[in-house]
């Protein structure tokens, strides 16, 4: 079944589609659950995951608030950086910095992609890009604690993912 979002059509607003190869997602506890809903794409280059930006992720302007955007590349950063080193552990952000390149309109499909700079003993190193289409619009460098990295656990990202409708 095809994700949707839930922007309310306005003959003013043009509504990216989802791509066909994104999920709904079920990540990040309540606080993501309230600014979602997100959906997610695992494939070979990992994890990317996204938003459609709705009248509630606002800015005073009627952009997509940075916060929002600031939200997105942080979990893109963690979760996005286990999905690369395959390795099952808790990444809580110890610095994020980021540069807004361009303005995200109300409808827009906002989407991340993750890279890994460098993994030592306690800290890993990695940067983000949120794209709108094929136009980067934020850029985000994370330092992630490395918590516990559990030897017992597969890196089953499914979990994060609804369940597929029969």
């Amino acid at each position: 079944m095809p994700v949707t979002s839930n922007v309310e059509p306005d003959s003013d607003i043009k509504i990216d589609e989802i791509p066909s190869t994104y999920r709904r997602m079920r990540i990040g506890g309540p606080f993501a659950s309230f600014n979602g809903p997100l959906v997610g794409q695992l494939d070979e280059d990992g994890l990317s995951m996204g938003f459609v930006v709705e009248k509630r992720h606002l800015n005073p302007v009627g952009i997509c608030h940075g916060g929002m955007l600031m939200t997105l590349a942080d979990m893109q950063l963690g979760v996005g950086s286990m999905a690369r080193t395959k390795a099952w552990e808790f990444l809580p952000t110890v610095n994020m910095t980021c540069d807004f390149f361009q303005a995200s309109p109300m409808g827009a499909f906002i989407y991340g992609t993750t890279d890994i700079i460098r993994v030592t003993k306690n800290l890993l190193f990695a940067s983000c890009i949120l794209w709108h289409g094929e136009d980067p619009v934020f850029r985000g460098s994370g330092i992630m604690k490395r918590a516990g990295r559990d030897e017992t656990k597969t890196v089953d990202l499914e979990r994060f993912f609804e369940p597929e409708e029969a």
